[in-house]
C-alpha cells in the first residue's frame, strides 16, 4: 500500500486534473478466519499528521508511521528504492493480500515531481483489509488554475450557519456574564462573612450582646442566599430562652446583630435578659428531685439487701417476689418508672384480694412498712395520686377464698388427667414408643394417619405443670377423611410397605415416614372409644401373599432385585378396605413431581469415582439403599465429592462444564451417572431426566481425550452463536457467505 495515490493512471495524459490522495484510515482484522476475529483502525490525525490506534476502549499513538515509528526505520530502504523508481518515470503497483493498494506515476512539471518525492515510502500489511484516502492537494497547474475561484455557500445554508452563530455567541456573552456576577457575589459575601465574623467577639460582663441559633449561623455560612434569621428553637413554652437550649445557640455583639437583622431579618431577638426564670426553677427542682430520688432509692435498696428489717417498724407487707427481684437488679434512674409502680399487682385477684400463692407468677416477699411506704409514694407520684396496682397486703392477710375455691378445683382436675394420660400411655406403650408391631399373613389391621399419631404422642407426654395447658389432638375422624377422596371414596396415598426385620418377623418398612401406621383393630377399638369416633369410619388392612406374576402386575414390587439381598417377592403386601384410589394418587404425585422439578439454585452432589468399579452404595437409588458400612459405602477407593448448585432448566452439557471447572475433568472424557444409568443426551435437562435437589451422582474419567482449558470450550461456545458485525453485510467477512477455504475449492474446481 502507499500512503498517496494519484486519480490518473499510467496512460492519462491529462495531468493538470489528476487529484493527490492521502493515506488516512486502515482497518485491521486480527484472526485466523474470515467470519470472526477483532478488528482495530489506525487513524491519521490531517492536522499535524500523527497516526492513533483505536483499540476498543484503548487509544494510543503511533507517532508519525501508520504502523508505529518503529516501522519506519524497517521501510526506510524501500522507501529509498521506490523514490528512484518514481524520479524515473517507473509505475510502481503494490500488491497486499491480493488486493492493488496504490499507483505513483511522474509528471513533466518540476512541481508535480518534487511532490511526488515525498511520497516515495510503501507499506505492507497481511492484516489490513480495508484503506480509506481523502483528497489532499491537486498538482501545481489545477492549484493555479483554482486560486481565483470562490467557494459560495447556499443561501439557505448561510443563513442557518449565521443564526446558528448569532444564538451560540449570545448564550457564550450571556453565561460568562453569569459567571462574572457569581463570582462578584461570591467574593462579597466573602467580604461580608469576614467583617461580620470580626464583629461578633464581645465581653458579656462589659457590653450588651445577643443569642443567635447555631443552625442559622451554618446556613448564612455556607449559602449565597440565606433564609431570614430562626431562633425558634431556642424558645420555651413562655416564650423565652430554654436553660436546655445553651448548646444549640451563640453569643454575638450587638453590632453583629445589628447587621445581620438589618440584612435578612427574623427573629426574635434574644438579649441577655431573655432567660426563662420559670423554667431554670422547674429544671433546679427536677435536679433536686433525681438527686433526692436517687439517695432515697439507694436507703431502702440497702435496707432489703441487709434482710428487710426496720428497727422502726412492726409491720410487714407482701409485695409480689419476681417484681421485687427486678427492682433489686435494675440499675438506679433519675426519676421513678412504670415498672416502679406494681410492686403488688401480680399477687392481686380479679377479686381485689390476696392470690394464693400456688397460682402461677404468685409467689411473694415480705417487706418491712418503711419500704412498704416508699413503694407506695413512687407509685402514686407515677399514678398521679392513684394507687394502682398497689393494693397493701399485710403479713396476716388471708388468701381470697374464691381463688382457693378455684385453685383446688383446677388442681383436682389436673390430676385427674394426668391420671388419664399415664393409663392410656401404659396401656398402649408399644404405639406410643413409636415401634412396628408384628404382623402375621392373613390377620386383619387397622390404619392411622401418622400425622394424628404424633399429635397424641405429644399429649400423653405433657404430665407436668402444663398438663391442663397442652392441646389435645384434632378429631380423629375428621384426620381419617382428609385422607379419603371424594370422588372415589378411595385412600389418597399407597398403603404402607413391608419388610422383615433381622429376626424374620414381618413389620412395616417406614412408619415414621409412611402416612398411615398399622395398629391392631383392639388399639383400634380403644382409640375410637376414647376419642369419640365411629367404628365404620376405620381403615382396615389384610396382609395377603402375592405370586410372584402377579406381585409384578400390580405394580407392587420393584423390576430390578438387589443383588445381595433378599427376593423382595416373596415378602407380604397390605391390601386396605377402602382401596386405594389410584387415579388421585397418580394426579397428586405427578403434580408433587412437577412442582419438585422447578427448582433454582439447588444443591446436587457428584462423586468422581477413581477406581475401575464405583462403590454400590452409588448404583442404587436412595429410596431403597439398606444399611450398609462405611467402607461399603466409600467403595474401593476413596472418591472427591463434589457440590454443585444447578437449577431444573441446566441441561447435561451445562453440568458437564461445571463438573469440569469444579474437577479439571474435560467434557469428552466423563462418563456422567446417575445411578445405574449413564447420561449421555448433553441437550437433556435435569428436569427431563427427573433429577431432584440432593440427587448423588457418579463420573468417571476416560482419560482418552487431551487436558485442555475451559476457556477454550467457552469460547468456541461463545463463538459460535456470535453474529457478524453488521457493517460487513454481503462480503466474505459476515459469514452468511461460503468462507475463504471454500471458495478457493471452487475456484480449483473450476480451473
Amino acid at each position: 500500500m502507499h500512503p498517496r495515490i494519484s486519480t490518473d493512471g499510467p496512460d492519462s495524459s491529462n495531468a493538470e486534473n489528476s487529484l493527490l490522495y492521502d493515506l488516512s484510515c486502515i482497518l485491521i482484522h486480527k484472526g485466523n478466519f474470515a467470519d470472526r476475529g477483532h478488528y482495530v483502525a489506525n487513524i491519521r490525525n490531517d492536522s499535524n499528521g500523527e497516526w492513533w490506534q483505536f483499540d476498543d476502549e484503548l487509544v494510543s499513538s503511533l507517532g508519525f508511521h501508520p504502523f508505529g515509528d518503529t516501522m519506519a526505520k524497517s521501510s526506510k530502504e524501500e522507501a529509498d528504492d521506490t523514490s528512484i523508481k518514481c524520479m524515473q518515470g517507473v509505475e510502481s503497483h503494490e500488491t497486499t493480500c491480493g488486493i492493488e493498494t496504490g499507483v505513483i506515476r511522474t509528471a513533466d512539471s518540476d512541481t508535480h515531481g518534487k511532490s511526488l518525492n515525498q511520497f516515495e515510502e510503501s507499506l505492507t500489511s497481511a492484516d489490513a483489509y480495508m484503506l480509506i484516502y481523502s483528497m489532499r492537494v491537486p498538482h501545481a497547474a489545477t492549484t493555479n488554475s483554482r486560486t481565483n475561484e470562490t467557494f459560495l455557500f447556499p443561501n439557505e445554508l448561510r443563513c442557518i450557519v449565521e443564526t446558528q452563530n448569532k444564538a451560540l455567541l449570545e448564550k457564550c456573552q450571556e453565561y460568562k456574564k453569569n459567571l462574572e456576577n457569581m463570582i462578584a457575589a461570591r467574593t462579597r459575601r466573602k467580604d461580608e462573612i469576614k467583617m461580620i465574623l470580626s464583629l461578633m467577639s464581645v465581653d458579656s460582663q462589659v457590653h450588651q450582646y445577643f443569642w443567635i441559633a447555631s443552625s442559622w449561623l451554618r446556613i448564612w455560612a455556607d449559602e449565597l442566599d440565606p433564609p431570614p434569621i430562626d431562633n425558634s428553637e431556642l424558645l420555651c413554652e413562655h416564650g423565652k430562652l430554654h436553660p436546655s437550649s445553651v448548646t444549640l445557640m451563640k453569643r454575638i455583639s450587638k453590632r453583629a446583630w445589628d447587621s445581620l437583622f438589618s440584612q435578612y431579618g427574623g427573629g426574635p431577638e434574644l438579649s441577655a435578659e431573655d432567660y426563662c426564670i420559670e423554667c431554670i426553677m422547674e429544671n433546679a427542682k427536677n435536679v433536686a428531685s433525681v438527686s433526692s430520688f436517687k439517695s432515697e432509692r439507694a436507703r431502702i435498696k440497702l435496707m432489703l439487701d441487709n434482710g428487710g428489717v426496720s428497727p422502726v417498724d412492726e409491720k410487714f407487707y407482701f409485695v409480689s417476689k419476681t417484681w421485687l427481684q427486678n427492682w433489686l437488679r435494675r440499675k438506679a434512674a433519675e426519676a421513678p418508672t412504670e415498672v416502679d409502680a406494681s410492686p403488688t399487682a401480680a399477687i392481686t385477684c380479679p377479686h381485689k384480694g390476696l392470690l394464693p400463692d400456688k397460682f402461677p407468677g404468685a409467689k411473694r416477699q415480705v417487706v418491712p412498712g418503711e419500704a412498704w411506704e416508699y413503694f407506695v409514694q413512687v407509685a402514686q407520684q407515677v399514678h398521679q395520686g392513684e394507687g394502682e396496682g398497689c393494693m397493701g397486703f399485710l403479713v396476716a392477710t388471708s388468701t381470697c377464698s374464691i381463688c382457693e375455691a378455684e385453685l383446688i378445683e383446677s388442681t383436682s382436675q389436673q390430676q385427674d388427667l394426668k391420671a388419664t394420660k399415664i393409663a392410656e400411655r401404659e396401656k398402649h406403650e408399644a404405639l406410643f414408643s413409636g415401634g412396628s408391631i408384628p404382623l402375621t399373613l392373613g390377620e386383619a389391621y387397622c390404619l392411622v394417619p401418622s400425622a394424628w399419631l404424633h399429635q397424641w404422642r405429644s399429649y400423653l407426654a405433657e404430665t407436668g405443670k402444663k398438663t391442663q395447658k397442652s392441646e389435645e389432638p384434632v378429631w380423629l375422624e375428621s384426620s381419617i377423611q382428609e385422607l379419603i377422596c371424594e370422588k372415589h371414596q378411595g385412600l389418597l396415598f399407597r398403603p404402607p410397605k413391608l419388610m422383615k426385620n433381622r429376626r424374620g418377623e414381618l413389620i412395616q418398612a417406614n412408619p415414621n415416614d409412611d402416612v398411615f401406621t398399622i395398629i391392631l383393630e383392639e388399639t383400634w377399638n380403644d382409640l375410637c372409644e376414647r376419642w369419640n369416633v365411629n367404628l365404620a369410619q376405620s381403615i382396615q388392612g389384610f396382609v395377603v401373599e402375592l405370586a410372584k406374576q402377579e406381585c409384578i402386575s400390580t405394580g407392587s414390587q420393584e423390576a430390578e432385585k438387589d443383588e445381595s439381598g433378599p427376593d423382595d417377592s416373596s415378602i407380604p403386601v397390605l391390601m386396605t378396605k377402602p382401596e386405594a384410589c389410584h387415579v388421585c394418587i397418580e394426579e397428586r404425585e405427578s403434580a408433587e413431581l412437577i412442582r419438585r422439578l422447578q427448582y433454582v439454585d439447588e444443591e446436587i452432589f457428584v462423586d468422581v469415582v477413581e477406581g475401575n468399579e464405583p462403590p454400590k452404595a452409588l448404583l442404587e437409588p436412595i429410596e431403597s439403599q439398606r444399611r450398609v458400612s462405611k467402607r461399603a459405602r466409600r467403595g474401593p477407593t476413596s472418591n472427591k465429592r463434589i457440590s454443585l448448585k444447578v437449577s431444573g432448566t441446566t441441561t447435561v452439557y451445562q453440568l458437564k462444564l461445571l463438573i469440569w471447572e469444579a474437577s479439571s475433568i474435560v467434557k469428552e472424557n466423563q462418563r456422567l451417572h446417575i445411578c445405574r444409568t449413564e447420561l449421555t443426551d448433553e441437550m437433556a435437562s435435569l428436569s427431563d431426566l427427573n433429577i431432584l435437589p440432593g440427587a448423588h451422582l457418579w463420573v468417571m474419567d476416560t482419560g482418552v481425550h487431551q487436558n485442555r482449558d475451559i476457556a477454550e470450550e467457552l469460547y468456541a461456545q461463545a463463538t459460535d452463536t456470535t453474529t457478524s458485525e453488521g457493517g460487513f453485510g454481503g462480503t466474505f467477512l459476515s459469514g452468511n457467505l461460503p468462507g475463504l477455504a471454500g471458495v478457493m475449492a471452487d475456484n480449483m474446481n473450476v480451473g
